[in-house]
């Protein structure tokens, strides 16, 4: 555990990471990762609203469980409050240059549906970011900013690597040729790190301090948008995605059901 992580924490939660009884208190936070739901906890504790530590824990997972979660994916977010209801759509978007033509190949022919489900060419816009941001103007308490410290910390000071993500990483062979991840989670051999292994992750921790300074607008507009749509562009399954994408993306705000008291 982070020595970010290590203060302050006995006093006021009550962890149960085997599950096996029910759990004390007021405010509760459940995520796939205790690192993850630590944080949500830490600012729940520091008066934040729920959706502060939605936006909080999300970060985390970012590091923590990239393969599954994290702002690079999207999301739906529903918020009840006193008998009425809003869902934030920060659900992924094709790009604009998609066709018919997608699960096939310049040839014409058919790709094998295990080869779509990793590479550039897989990649849709990510609207996370853009739908807790937008559910933050309405519904946070805490400085956008503050939201982003433990998952700084983490990426700096590191975090040990999950079971379920190493599991994931030697399930996914695509996922030891991508430069980034076999240069995190792979030694010199090539081979996945142990389990427990401690990871650090310094360019999340620059994109992660950056995001909580300028919001959402340096994940989708400028340098970072650039250097993404370049290496989907140069993956060996290329992909579509463009900066104007990312630029365009809007989260919606939907309406819902009232909802009754009985």
């Amino acid at each position: 555990m982070s020595a970010a992580f290590g203060r302050d924490l006995e006093p006021w939660i009550d962890a149960d990471l085997g599950r096996t009884r029910a759990g004390r208190g007021r405010a509760a936070a459940a995520t796939a990762n205790p690192l993850a739901s630590w944080a949500a906890m830490r600012i729940l504790n520091s008066g934040g609203s729920a959706i502060d530590a939605a936006i909080a824990a999300q970060a985390v997972l970012t590091a923590v469980e990239p393969n599954a979660s994290g702002l690079g994916g999207g999301c739906l977010i529903l918020v009840a409050k006193g008998g009425e209801a809003q869902n934030y759509d920060g659900l992924g978007a094709a790009p604009a240059h998609v066709t018919d033509r997608l699960s096939r190949d310049v040839d014409g022919r058919s790709i094998p549906a295990e080869r779509c489900d990793f590479g550039g060419r897989t990649v849709g816009v990510p609207g996370c970011l853009r739908a807790l941001e937008l559910a933050h103007a309405t519904h946070g308490t805490l400085p956008w900013s503050r939201l982003f410290d433990d998952a700084v910390a983490l990426c700096e000071e590191g975090y040990a690597l999950s079971p379920y993500l190493w599991r994931t990483i030697n399930e996914i062979p695509g996922i030891k040729t991508e430069r980034m991840a076999r240069s995190l989670y792979c030694g010199e051999t090539g081979h996945t790190l142990p389990q427990g292994s401690r990871l650090r992750n310094p360019d999340l921790a620059h994109t992660l301090r950056q995001i909580a300074r300028q919001g959402a607008t340096f994940f989708y507009e400028g340098a970072l948008a650039q250097e993404i749509c370049a290496a989907i562009a140069a993956d060996p399954f290329p992909g579509l995605l463009t900066p104007h994408d990312l630029a365009g993306y809007q989260a919606k705000t939907r309406a819902v059901a009232a909802m009754r008291h009985n």
